[in-house]
């Protein structure tokens, strides 16, 4: 935080430096300086499909949710070849359990991400919610990210999501555990997740926040 603080004294026109801040605090759980900062680097850059498209993962993450699809629908359609428009949409529809437009979502992301791998999960989590709605979804798509995962074409930080979803905290702490291991950029989100917050508050979660780089007493009240 301080780093990017300082970016910014340097360059307050570095739409960059406060679009970075800006997804630093949203991982930090500070939404009030993160949509302040994306604000910012959305005035300085207006055009940049990038910065409005985290501005709607920020929303969402703030309690905004209609906010946030309000700018990710749009700019999904505006931008097809655009990945963070469906990867965040599909963050988006899992979490409120709307299993059908997660499925779609993230398929297109696959799609256009050329992700083999989750194209599997996919039609894996698609025969699950037809078979038996969202918990046989779940079941499937956790046993093919299981078997993705030990290809290597699935970070276990995905695992670990889907394992809290389905009430296995277990298998949760197991591949967190397993994400931190393997420094894996996901990881970043552990403060963050919606399918992670049923942690929150135990001890080997806290443990593991702080094993992530992160503070478990971040109480951030604005730049110093």
């Amino acid at each position: 935080m301080a780093l990017m603080q300082k970016s910014i004294a340097l360059d307050p026109t570095n739409a960059r430096a406060h679009h970075w801040y800006a997804l630093i605090a949203m991982q930090n759980r500070d939404f009030e300086i993160a949509l302040d900062q994306i604000s910012i680097a959305q005035r300085l850059d207006p055009y940049a499909p990038s910065i409005l498209a985290n501005k709607g993962l920020i929303l969402f993450h703030a309690g905004q949710t209609q906010e946030a699809l309000d700018i990710l629908r749009p700019l999904g359609q505006s931008e097809p070849n655009l990945l963070s428009p469906p990867a965040y949409l599909a963050t988006i529809y899992l979490a409120s359990g709307r299993n059908s437009d997660f499925l779609r979502a993230y398929r297109l992301a696959a799609e256009i991400g050329g992700n083999r791998p989750a194209l599997t999960i996919a039609t894996a989590a698609e025969a699950g919610l037809r078979a038996g709605g969202r918990e046989e979804m779940l079941k499937r798509m956790f046993a093919e990210q299981q078997r993705q995962h030990a290809l290597d074409g699935e970070p276990a930080f995905k695992l670990a999501l889907t394992a809290a979803m389905l009430g296995d905290e277990a298998a949760a702490f197991e591949f967190l555990e397993q994400s931190i291991q393997r420094r894996e950029q996901d990881i970043l989100g552990i403060r963050l997740e919606p399918a992670l917050i049923g942690l929150h508050g135990n001890e080997r979660y806290e443990t593991l926040v702080a094993e992530a780089g992160f503070s478990t007493l971040f109480r951030p009240t604005g730049p110093e």
